[in-house]
């Protein structure tokens, strides 16, 4: 385990790895090629588009996000968007224009 690790880092610290577990760090053909142990990277990002994809299909390498990965933030950060609207925008009234059907004679 480790807090960070920088992109030079990568290879060395998963050369004997079976599970690699990463979030923003680049794993390309550079950092995969002779790693014949490595069967799963897990990404605890919402992504994949830092992993060679191709490389890993030809190779037997499954990639997957981490199951429930940032589930329960991302519900709690949409509640605080939608507080701050409600505080900084006067939501309000934006809500008494969808009501009235406003929107559909507003012009530009």
């Amino acid at each position: 385990y480790y807090d960070v690790t920088n992109q030079e880092e990568v290879r060395e610290r998963i050369q004997d790895a079976n599970i690699v577990i990463t979030n923003k760090n680049l794993i390309n053909e550079e950092v995969l090629e002779g790693l014949d142990q490595l069967e799963l990277i897990a990404l605890t990002a919402t992504g994949v588009n830092n992993v060679d994809l191709e490389y890993c299909h030809n190779h037997n390498i499954k990639v997957c996000n981490v199951k429930n990965y940032s589930t329960d933030t991302v519900a709690q950060h949409t509640f605080a968007l939608l507080l701050h609207l409600i505080e900084k925008n006067n939501f309000l009234y934006f809500i008494a224009f969808f009501n009235t059907c406003a929107y559909l004679f507003f012009r530009l």
